[in-house]
């Protein structure tokens, strides 16, 4: 099951790379060995929100199949790409971190 949908279904997910929806409220915080013991589920309406806010600001229509479908998304992302973005930080994003790292390195 993809993590989107598991999210939108309201089930535990733990993120073990980097992800634009690995944040409290959405995924798993804790450790690796405690989400297959004591997983946290999304808090209500959290999924909801990210989807929203993914939609707002990463996605476009379109598609890969069709010239229809490939025109279209082409359109959209130009528009996207040069539109100013109000949802967006002007601030770079810092490192990226593995939460995880240690737990998986040991095993």
């Amino acid at each position: 099951m993809r993590a989107t949908t598991a999210l939108l279904a309201a089930k535990p997910v733990i993120s073990l790379g980097a992800s634009v929806y690995d944040m409290p409220g959405v995924t798993h915080q804790g450790s690796l060995a405690s989400f297959w013991t004591k997983p946290e589920a999304p808090q209500a309406g959290m999924p909801d929100a990210l989807a929203r806010a993914l939609i707002a600001t990463i996605q476009v229509r379109g598609g890969f199949i069709g010239k229809a479908a490939i025109e279209s998304g082409a359109h959209e992302m130009v528009e996207r790409i040069l539109a100013p973005s109000p949802h967006l930080s002007e601030r770079p994003a810092g490192p990226v971190a593995f939460r995880y790292e240690a737990e998986l390195s040991n095993g």
